[in-house]
């Protein structure tokens, strides 16, 4: 079997491995899902409905908001080190590629092959499954707090939701 049959392989390797590298909606997608909502809640805490007290709400998000910038900038040094090896891995591909190009017809062992695949492929499914499994964890942790968040957003908001209900119950009955 010959290394250039492997091109294609090769191929996906350099542009997965890039793509984690310049990508970076990749690396903190889940935290701006956290973001959004504390966004969201920090708009009822600004303006609380009926002129309720929303400094409890302000303070919990606050909070939110500290835990999750304290995650990016832990995640900075991470995803540093994660973004060099891929690039390395991606290299290593291309180098791959490049010697496929100029001996086509370079036989190869199906040993040294399985050993070439596997460095090139395996990385990237790694560093997603640490990540995915980092996040997880990392979500755990905060539960307690986005929990809290949540109860105080909810009495905010509730009076709100019973007016609503009123009035529909009373449009009911007038109909």
């Amino acid at each position: 079997m010959y290394l250039a049959d492997f091109n294609s392989v090769f191929q996906v390797s350099v542009g997965l491995h890039l793509a984690y590298t310049f990508l970076p909606d990749l690396h903190d997608f889940y935290l701006r899902r956290i973001e959004e909502y504390a966004n969201s809640v920090a708009k009822v805490a600004q303006n609380p409905p009926d002129h309720a007290d929303g400094s409890v709400l302000r303070d919990r998000v606050r909070y939110l908001r500290y835990l999750i910038t304290d995650r990016r900038r832990r995640l900075a040094k991470r995803i540093i080190w994660m973004q060099t090896a891929a690039t390395c891995f991606a290299l290593f591909s291309l180098t791959l590629l490049l010697i496929a190009g100029f001996q086509p017809r370079l036989s190869v062992n199906i040993g040294v092959i399985s050993t070439l695949l596997l460095i090139s492929l395996t990385p990237m499914p790694l560093f997603c499954c640490y990540s995915l499994v980092s996040h997880r964890r990392w979500v755990e942790q905060i539960a307690p707090e986005r929990e809290k968040v949540q109860q105080e957003w909810t009495r905010l908001i509730l009076p709100i939701v019973e007016k609503i209900k009123k009035r529909r119950q009373e449009r009911i009955t007038i109909q």
